[in-house]
């Protein structure tokens, strides 16, 4: 009987021990399962911070790669505004010197050109003295020979007279005095020269006074 009595004892003591042991691994389970959700947690963490990292390194390798290509971009255009500033001065050298190599040359050609203006008035004067004359003796003769000497003086000189006479009035070449109807000349054409133009090495120095039809 006492055996008996003890049975329900030994029984409710081994219920009890199971139980605490399944509660016991429950929670060891749960304590497992939330060690692993925080590792989970953590290595997630990790991995969103490594991510973040790695971001901004791009970020800043994508910055000093812009701005080495913005310094190169300069350096570039820097390199092309010298060059074009160069190639403008070089141009404008040369076109200094042969404006200058052209005015030397003006010069010399045309340094006597007061002069021959002053000689062309005597040349004046000799033609209305021969044109006057009537009697061709020596002295004619002689006046002759010294306006012909005159006139190839002035010729080897880059001197020439302006053809008018006839010619189709041209106000560059022409100046008129007078105007006339004339039955003879073309309208707008020179009747007749007053006093002979002339050039200097193709440039004019003095106009034709002219008289031109209308």
């Amino acid at each position: 009987m006492k055996d008996k009595n003890k049975t329900p004892e030994v029984n409710d003591l081994l219920r009890d021990a199971v139980n605490a042991a399944e509660e016991a691994q429950e929670k060891e389970s749960v304590a497992d399962t939330n060690g692993d959700t925080d590792s989970v947690n953590a290595s997630q963490a990790e991995k969103k911070d490594e991510t973040q990292r790695e971001s901004q390194e791009t970020v800043e390798n994508e910055k000093q790669e812009n701005i080495k290509d913005e310094s190169s971009s300069e350096s570039k255009d820097s390199d092309e505004t010298l060059s074009v500033r160069y190639m403008r001065l070089q141009a404008d050298f040369q076109n200094f010197r042969r404006r200058s190599e052209q005015e030397q040359i003006n010069t010399v050609r045309y340094a006597n050109e007061r002069l021959i203006l002053q000689l062309l008035d005597v040349v004046d004067n000799f033609e209305r003295a021969l044109a006057t004359e009537k009697e061709h003796d020596t002295f004619f003769e002689g006046m002759e020979m010294i306006h012909a000497q005159l006139r190839e003086i002035l010729t080897k000189n880059g001197v020439e007279a302006v053809e008018a006479d006839g010619e189709a009035f041209d106000p560059n070449l022409h100046h008129a005095i007078l105007t006339e109807e004339s039955d003879t000349v073309e309208e707008g054409h020179v009747i007749e020269t007053l006093q002979k133009g002339y050039k200097l090495n193709g440039k004019l120095i003095r106009p034709a006074m002219v008289k031109v039809a209308k």
